[in-house]
């Protein structure tokens, strides 16, 4: 039995749920970069399958914004350890599709999965393609293609990597989640909502007034939270 059928098998047993405790940094020089965020998480995955990730076919800003945040996703989950890129053989640019590269030169530096990505232009958006493979068993695990509209990257990356965790470890991952909170970056304290890594932030409210206790409707597409325009709560 190979390393990848054994983590499958017991992947039930080490993906148990993860409790984030999220404490928001109020930096008021943030501006749009990484909110400083720190997560708490209790009893998750620790697996350090070797995974080769090389450059998406496609090339351009949006790809290393792409790559850098699915490489990120993937070390944080506690299932995989990124294989150095510097040790990668294969000449990059080549294809993802099955036939179309030698699992051999995967072999070379010690990867157990290969995930292959594309980011290319899509009418006026982007659109991701995942593919991902068991090295050792030269097969094919999975492939999946994302949509999305232009500057959509960071969002691509995430959705590919909670990909390639399921087809992995047959387990559900959380990186296409998006965390709202309450914070003062500036002279009021507003709502706003980021991505799991502390990427992505976007400001929700302006009504320069005290906004508290953001929470998601049960689809997860509005926020209710309370706010103090008058001096008095309103949800």
């Amino acid at each position: 039995m190979n390393r990848l059928c054994s983590i499958r098998r017991f992947a039930g047993l080490l993906a148990v749920p993860l409790m984030l405790v999220v404490s928001v940094g109020q930096d008021a020089t943030a501006g749009d970069g990484p909110t400083k965020v720190s997560l708490s998480v209790g009893q998750g995955p620790r697996a350090d399958i070797p995974i080769a990730i090389p450059a998406p076919v496609g090339g351009g800003t949006a790809s290393d914004e792409y790559w850098r945040v699915l490489r990120r996703d993937l070390e944080i989950s506690g299932w995989f350890k990124i294989v150095d890129p510097k040790a990668y053989v294969e000449p990059a640019g080549t294809g993802v599709k099955p036939g179309e590269f030698d699992f051999a030169n995967w072999r070379t530096p010690g990867a157990t999965v290969l995930a292959k990505t594309v980011l290319v232009p899509n009418g006026d958006g982007q659109r991701a393609e995942v593919w991902v493979y068991d090295v050792s068993g030269a097969a094919k695990l999975g492939a999946k293609a994302f949509s999305g509209p232009s500057g959509s990257a960071r969002t691509l990356a995430h959705r590919s990597a909670d990909t390639i965790i399921q087809l992995v470890t047959q387990q559900r991952s959380f990186f296409d989640t998006r965390i709202a909170f309450s914070g003062k970056f500036g002279d009021n304290k507003e709502i706003y909502v980021m991505d799991v890594d502390g990427g992505g932030r976007r400001q929700i409210t302006k009504n320069k007034s005290i906004n508290l206790k953001p929470r998601w409707n049960a689809s997860g597409s509005a926020l209710c939270y309370t706010s103090y325009p008058s001096g008095n709560p309103v949800a």
